[in-house]
């Protein structure tokens, strides 16, 4: 009887002891979360008027944080976010996003925003684009002073439309990464220092328009590239200038594009020139060049002359690729608004207009 009354009374014990143990550790639970909601929210807050600080006018909803027992989110409604005057004066606007913190420490955030974006450029007479999206994520890495090292963006099922409400471009799948570097420049001389890494892919990106002899999508898109020096705030012309003549550089470490018949696999290296036009040098493997000589020449975007001349260097130059396609190794550079493949002066570059 007493063995039994012993076993009975160390259970209840066990019990309460567990009880209790499970007690303070939620209320230890409840207490971090809440720490680290609040500080999630207290940590935008202040982000957002550093901003502000900086000429930036941002408005939005009061927050809420909710989440809990999971990792806690701060919820923004009618999100609203315009641009000084000196990167543009345009305006982005969204109904809603979420805030979600990647670690305790909050250097980490990654940013929920589905649904429709509005990009209204006060420039252009007050234009109105509009940006659909099923799924769009912005992660972002900081450091202890609160400024970007790394940033991530997914989005899926993106549709742009202009301000008639026409579609014009889309992708069923974007995937963007930038990392970011100190800007300390030694001596005033960017040197080999990469400040900024940028890896981005698309797949089936679709165009409205007919451009060329191209295809109205792209089934493939993909680009890494290293930024040599950093560009400074300031009025974009100035702002390029500064980094052209520190030595700033555009280092493509690859770019992949699959836009039919075109298939285009190079690398190489952009800057500018002392007119802040694109000058560049790349080592370029590509197929498809055949069908898109001839449909130039069929539109008179270039001459007899220069497709039967593209047509015999074509010849001399490729190999065959497994399907039979001339493949072309040849380098192709951009100087003084034209684009040469090999010694073949194509065509004529757009000039560039900063504003």
């Amino acid at each position: 009887m007493r063995l039994c009354v012993k076993k009975g009374f160390i259970t209840l014990h066990l019990l309460r002891t567990t009880t209790l143990v499970l007690a303070i550790a939620g209320i230890l639970y409840g207490v971090l979360w809440a720490l680290v909601a609040t500080g999630l929210r207290d940590l935008s807050l202040t982000w957002i008027n550093d901003q502000r600080g900086l000429g930036w006018a941002i408005a939005h909803d009061a927050p809420l944080i909710h989440g809990f027992p999971r990792w806690p989110k701060v919820a923004m409604t009618n999100v609203s976010v315009s641009a000084p005057e000196t990167i543009g004066m345009w305006t982005w606007r969204i109904e809603a996003l979420q805030l979600i913190p990647n670690n305790l420490n909050l250097t980490g955030l990654t940013i929920n925003a589905p649904g429709r974006h509005t990009f209204h450029w006060l420039t252009s007479m007050g234009e109105i684009w509009t940006l659909q999206t099923l799924k769009t994520t912005l992660g972002i890495d900081l450091d202890i002073d609160g400024r970007w090292r790394n940033a991530m963006l997914t989005m899926e099922n993106a549709e742009l439309s202009d301000p008639l409400n026409r579609p014009l471009t889309g992708v069923a799948r974007l995937d963007a990464r930038l990392a970011v570097s100190k800007t300390d420049v030694p001596n005033g001389s960017f040197g080999e220092q990469a400040f900024v890494r940028f890896s981005g892919s698309a797949d089936d990106f679709r165009v409205a328009i007919t451009l060329g002899p191209f295809a109205n999508l792209v089934r493939t898109a993909r680009f890494d590239a290293d930024l040599v020096g950093p560009i400074q705030a300031g009025r974009i012309p100035e702002a390029l200038d500064a980094w052209r003549r520190g030595g700033g550089t555009v280092e493509v470490k690859r770019l992949f594009l699959d836009w039919p018949p075109l298939i285009v696999d190079a690398d190489g290296t952009l800057a500018l020139d002392n007119r802040l036009q694109p000058i560049g040098a790349f080592s370029t493997r590509i197929t498809g060049l055949k069908e898109i000589l001839a449909t130039m020449h069929s539109r008179g975007i270039i001459d007899s002359v220069q497709a039967s001349s593209a047509q015999i260097i074509l010849g001399l130059m490729a190999n065959t690729a497994q399907d039979g396609e001339p493949e072309l190794s040849v380098p192709v550079s951009i100087q003084n608004q034209h684009l040469s493949i090999g010694p073949l002066d194509l065509i004529p570059v757009p000039e560039l207009r900063w504003k």
